[in-house]
């Protein structure tokens, strides 16, 4: 899952330099970078749950 994490991560921030280098596709790259959060949420959410760390301030949503 750490794995995961990071290489979404990436992925973010590489969409977040295309978003900036490239406005053409500025709408189809931030669709996707919020989509990436979504799972990188729900990642992070299960990872919260396996270590018994999960509170409600810690908890990550915007994967509706």
């Amino acid at each position: 899952m750490v794995i995961i994490l990071s290489q979404i991560n990436l992925h973010i921030w590489n969409l977040k330099d295309k978003m900036s280098n490239d406005e053409s596709n500025y709408d189809k790259n931030l669709k996707l970078a919020h989509q990436l959060n979504g799972i990188r949420n729900q990642i992070k959410n299960k990872l919260l749950d396996i270590t018994d760390d999960m509170n409600q301030s810690s908890k990550r949503s915007n994967f509706d």
